[in-house]
């Protein structure tokens, strides 16, 4: 994937936020910056999981249950992220 010359500037201040922090706690000093979305990986831990529901041979429907169930969520809410069209880019 080819960045443009923003994504690379941005990319860079990234690495500076976490140069000289210890490896299992980037992703702490992250979310402490501000700098990861709760929502969006909550969405992408929950699509994930329906795919691989699915990949499995689980019915559409029975995936949306199952995933609910485990992430303690309602069906709707599920199905809403399943359904909701994916960006590149937020």
């Amino acid at each position: 994937m080819k960045l443009t010359h923003l994504e690379q500037q941005l990319c860079q201040q990234l690495e500076q936020e976490i140069k000289g922090v210890r490896r299992e706690q980037i992703i702490p000093h992250l979310f402490t910056l501000g700098l990861l979305s709760y929502k969006a990986i909550e969405e992408l831990a929950i699509r994930r999981h329906i795919e691989s529901l699915i990949g499995r041979g689980l019915s559409t429907g029975g995936a949306l249950i199952e995933t609910a169930q485990h992430f303690c969520c309602s069906y709707e809410k599920a199905r809403n992220i399943y359904y909701k069209p994916k960006h590149n880019h937020p």
